[in-house]
């Protein structure tokens, strides 16, 4: 049995290191923080709950309470640019923010649109991948 689990251990762990980035777009923005701030942002659904539909989800509301993250003012060329995201930044980090493929592409990323990763390419132009 201990073995059963330890292998599926690591086909979870494997499988969610291959799935990083499966998801991105294709445009990227390199940039430096500006500024950062704690939000709370809306808990996520539990599986389990919401499989009891519309009161599952009033259970967990219910029981939830708000979740903290990151805002992030970065400044990409002359630009502004916002993402939310749990990973920490300080001011003046060079990031890049990835985009989602199915994220609208603006300057503004609500938690999850979006991955932020540190970056040595402070050149602060959009780019494709």
């Amino acid at each position: 049995m201990r073995s059963y689990f330890l292998v599926l251990l690591a086909v979870l762990v494997l499988g969610g290191c291959a799935s990083m980035g499966a998801n991105d777009g294709d445009r990227h923005f390199v940039g430096t923080v500006e500024q950062s701030q704690k939000i709370s942002r809306a808990g996520e659904p539990s599986g389990a709950l919401m499989a009891f539909g519309a009161i599952g989800g009033l259970l967990h509301h219910a029981a939830s309470g708000p979740t903290p993250t990151n805002l992030y003012r970065v400044r990409v060329s002359d630009e502004i640019f916002t993402a939310q995201s749990d990973d920490e930044y300080a001011p003046g980090t060079c990031i890049e923010i990835i985009p989602a493929k199915d994220a609208f592409v603006g300057r503004s990323y609500a938690y999850g649109q979006a991955r932020l990763v540190a970056s040595d390419k402070c050149g602060g132009q959009a780019t494709s991948k």
